[in-house]
């Protein structure tokens, strides 16, 4: 199964730049940081109508901590991503969520967190990505286009802008 809607076309008046990016995903996320997955656990939700993955992600370098719960003494937290795949009455089911690809482990990525108040758990946001070894380029994690870093962009620019932009005061959209 495949869900997720694709996104149309944008005008050139709707493209963001990297800063205007960066700037709303501060403003959006309770935490960011850097991190390798080191484990996943998919399962079926309650009602059984769904699949998730639970990603273990050991934190290496925190850039902005959740004020409601703070991860400054946190080794690993957990982030739920739609999607997985289990096995059920003998048959394997995969769930691909295009607006929520599935993270490796071993794998490292800059990720923009909202925390699930019910579970303390934390979902990812747009412009979460992965990090490549050979050389630190950015790239997306998902199908869309509206809030994504560009596939030229390095994480290192990224992290300088958050380090440059987290205590600006963030702006109301009307």
């Amino acid at each position: 199964l495949t869900i997720g809607s694709e996104e149309g076309g944008f005008s050139f008046e709707d493209r963001q730049t990297l800063n205007d990016i960066v700037r709303e995903r501060i403003c959006e996320s309770d935490a960011i940081l850097v991190g390798k997955v080191t484990a996943k656990e998919s399962q079926l939700t309650l009602g059984e109508d769904f699949i998730f993955t639970d990603y273990t992600i050991a934190v290496e370098t925190l850039l902005k901590d959740d004020a409601g719960q703070s991860l400054r003494r946190a080794n690993s937290i957990i982030v739920t991503r739609a999607g997985g795949k289990v096995a059920l009455n003998g048959r394997t089911i995969t769930v691909v969520d295009r607006n929520a690809g599935r993270l490796l482990i071993g794998g490292k990525y800059l990720l923009f967190l909202k925390r699930i108040p019910k579970t303390g758990a934390y979902t990812t946001l747009p412009g979460s990505s992965s990090i490549s070894d050979s050389d630190g380029q950015l790239a997306k994690l998902t199908d869309q286009r509206r809030g994504e870093f560009s596939s030229d962009v390095f994480a290192s620019s990224v992290i300088d802008l958050i380090g440059f932009y987290k205590t600006a005061p963030c702006e109301c959209k009307p």
